[in-house]
């Protein structure tokens, strides 16, 4: 009757260890995909930041590259310019003389 008393107190022990084992698991399983979680999160945000980055780049890119190209246009009207001054003026040298 003690041996049966005893082997009873055991497979209850038994029992509840793995219960508490099982709580055991599944909290670390839960934690473990709240980690996830926030690891996906985190790592979709990234993604959004530096598209917007990218976007932001691209338009910077591009302003300076029209800025520059306006620059280039104004400096060969004004070249271009110079040079028909340049040439009005030798052509009325030429006429004078």
């Amino acid at each position: 009757m003690r041996l049966r008393i005893e082997e009873q107190k055991k497979a209850e022990r038994e029992a509840i260890e793995k219960t508490e084992m099982r709580a055991l698991l599944a909290k670390q399983m839960d934690e473990k995909e709240r980690r996830e979680q926030r690891m996906k999160g985190n790592i979709d945000e990234q993604a959004v930041i530096w598209a917007r980055d990218k976007e932001n780049y691209e338009f910077e890119e591009k302003r300076l590259a029209e800025k520059i190209k306006k620059i280039n246009e104004e400096n060969a009207a004004f070249l271009h310019k110079q040079m028909r001054e340049k040439e009005a003026k030798n052509a009325q040298r030429k006429m004078s003389k």
